[in-house]
């Protein structure tokens, strides 16, 4: 148990499993990654039952107490930099620690609104409201290829050259992350090229 959760409004207990998976940047990586998750939902699977069969020791291992009256208990996986590249399981979700934070602020720190965003999916993006599939054709040594290319939503009408750019290091994240404590977007070079 890496991260436990007690909100006693809702007698709604949290448990997380985290991964702190590097940033991939290979399809290896990729499969490799899926593996790690693969792991970490086992264990999750093996939390939450061990957690329903002897919550009082649950308790007292995570707060130091047993005498807490839980009605709701959540399991889910917690990544620092991925979240697989599909269903790995449908018991047990995987969220990034950023989308968990987001959702944490979104809902003002309501764990059953944070809950139920993970159980409904809510933080996954949208292919129209979020991003788009583009299939350019590239002609290279006399030959015409077409691939399919994802982008935001917001840039579709960007060439593929605008698209594929180099990021400056003191430009806006593409990731879209804001700056908390300015309200401003986040540095590519203190967001995601770290």
């Amino acid at each position: 148990m890496d991260l436990v959760i007690y909100e006693e409004a809702t007698k709604t207990l949290f448990i997380g499993e985290m991964k702190w998976l590097i940033a991939i940047d290979s399809i290896p990586e990729v499969c490799a990654r899926d593996e790690d998750l693969a792991k970490g939902i086992d264990q999750a699977k093996l939390i939450k039952e061990y957690a329903e069969k002897n919550l009082e020791d649950t308790l007292n291992r995570a707060f130091g107490i047993n005498r807490i009256e839980v009605d709701n208990l959540f399991t889910c996986v917690i990544s620092k930099n991925n979240l697989g590249t599909s269903e790995l399981a449908d018991f047990i979700p995987v969220i990034t620690e950023d989308i968990l934070i987001n959702l944490f602020t979104l809902h003002k720190g309501n764990l059953k609104d944070v809950i139920n965003s993970i159980e409904q999916k809510d933080f996954l993006p949208e292919e129209g409201k979020d991003y788009g599939v583009l299939t350019p054709e590239i002609e290279y040594a006399g030959y015409r290829f077409k691939f399919p290319a994802i982008t935001l939503e917001l840039e579709k009408d960007k060439t593929m050259v605008e698209l594929f750019q180099k990021i400056g290091r003191n430009d806006p994240c593409p990731c879209g992350r804001i700056n908390p404590s300015t309200g401003k977007p986040m540095k590519y070079k203190k967001c995601c090229d770290k």
